[in-house]
């Protein structure tokens, strides 16, 4: 290839987007990647621009979130030099998904400021509609809701007003209302013209997915599964399955129907791409962890969802990300409960109780409700695997702390021949032969 190295890189470029564009990403990613090593060594700002979008068209599970963060870089510095202040916006989203995916909140901050500058400083209709959704996105995430659910409506509004030829804003604005009413089990912020517009869309994956999840969340359950059943068939497609969107919101349908066939290929789905947060287009949901700790309790491998579990609540809790801790905390609860093991009971009574402390706190509804019936589930446990009654339990920590049947009368204001009683109840309870055992079965528990 003859020309200057600006004008090779830009051929490159434009072989690498053909390529991308007919779906072979392997060849478009290494003539986008030699179209970026020719175009930086020119220093010609619009060939660089141009490798960059080439580059961008290869997949972002086959880029790595630091490569994208320097595209994202390469796009923001050369923006201003070539006047394209869209390439200035696309190269802050690029980075705020990359910072996102690794947890990144400084600098998923930071680009957020920036599309806002540039959203003042153009007033741009596209990036102002961008600014006021990445913002609400984020704030999602870390449980701002009224001012998550309040950006997301000046958006809806933005985009009917200016960007009426683009039906796409209504349909990100709507779909961020269904994932908001997912998170927290609250339909209100749900109307007609937005089930409307769902129904007129094309029948495209993502929108398959989300009119079950309608259907679910609106208590229809009949048509959920009708509809559920149909998707699940359609996952035999891999490109049915890898369509963005579609593996993590079949969770919740996969949870509901119990099908762990289905939950085995949405958990390789998912586990290929583990990201601590992502979904700053729409709706920004914690880890990929969380989601596979659900997927373990369908498939019944409980010890392998604790762990998914423990996993996604140390990421969130780094993260601030409040909404998703509570459903890992409930998560976890409810898989350590499931475990059997009357030694997890304590810890589970004390992620549940304090997730419904936050749904409280978040207005979450839905999780609040569920914590509520997981702290009863939780006591109820408690209740069966004690043999002794609360008074027989009480009197049995006095015998491990090696206190007389005397001594326990006094204390307890009892007779002497009631303790006695009562020590006689224990020893055949707990099918020990003497005190001793008493004490030691008591300490640990049962």
């Amino acid at each position: 290839m003859t020309g200057s190295p600006a004008l090779r890189a830009r051929l490159l470029a434009q072989m690498a987007s053909c390529h991308a564009d007919a779906g072979r990403l392997g060849v478009s990613s290494g003539l986008s990647g030699d179209a970026l090593a020719v175009a930086e060594g020119s220093g010609d700002p619009d060939a660089v621009l141009d490798a960059v979008r080439a580059r961008m068209k290869v997949t972002v599970d086959t880029l790595r979130p630091e490569e994208r963060l320097r595209l994202g870089r390469l796009a923001i510095g050369h923006a201003g030099a070539t006047g394209q202040s869209l390439m200035e916006l696309w190269g802050a989203k690029w980075r705020i998904d990359a910072a996102l995916e690794t947890g990144d909140l400084v600098n998923t901050e930071e680009e957020l400021a920036r599309v806002s500058a540039l959203a003042r400083r153009t007033g741009l209709p596209l990036v102002r509609w961008h600014d006021l959704r990445l913002r609400a996105s984020v704030a999602a995430l870390v449980g701002r809701f009224p001012e998550a659910l309040e950006l997301n409506e000046r958006a809806r509004e933005l985009g009917a007003r200016e960007l009426a030829q683009d039906l796409s804003t209504a349909g990100m604005s709507g779909a961020f209302v269904l994932q908001h009413a997912l998170i927290t089990g609250d339909m209100r912020s749900w109307d007609d013209e937005n089930l409307h517009l769902l129904d007129a869309a094309g029948d495209v994956p993502i929108v398959l997915v989300s009119r079950a999840l309608v259907a679910f969340l609106r208590g229809d359950q009949d048509g959920a599964r009708a509809r559920y059943e149909e998707l699940s068939r359609r996952l035999a497609d891999p490109d049915f399955a890898a369509s963005s969107g579609v593996p993590t919101n079949l969770v919740p349908l996969v949870e509901a129907f119990g099908d762990p066939g289905t939950a085995e290929v949405l958990a390789d789905l998912i586990a290929a791409r583990p990201i601590a947060a992502g979904g700053a287009g729409v709706y920004c949901c914690g880890p990929m962890a969380g989601l596979l700790g659900r997927l373990e309790v369908v498939r019944g491998r409980t010890d392998h969802a604790i762990a998914a579990f423990e996993e996604a609540l140390a990421v969130d809790t780094g993260t601030g990300a409040r909404p998703a801790v509570v459903h890992d905390r409930l998560g976890l609860a409810g898989a350590l409960l499931g475990r059997g093991r009357h030694e997890d009971l304590p810890r589970a009574g004390e992620l549940a109780r304090a997730a419904r402390r936050e749904a409280d706190r978040l207005e979450m509804p839905g999780p609040a409700a569920a914590a509520v019936r997981l702290v009863d589930a939780v006591t109820a446990a408690g209740r069966a695997a004690d043999p002794l009654t609360g008074r027989e339990r009480e009197i049995a920590e006095l015998v491990a702390a090696a206190l007389t049947n005397r001594q326990i009368a006094e204390r307890l204001v009892l007779s002497e021949r009631t303790v006695e009683s009562h020590v006689r109840s224990i020893l055949a309870k707990l099918g020990a032969a003497n005190r001793t055992e008493i004490a030691v079965l008591a300490s640990t528990g049962r």
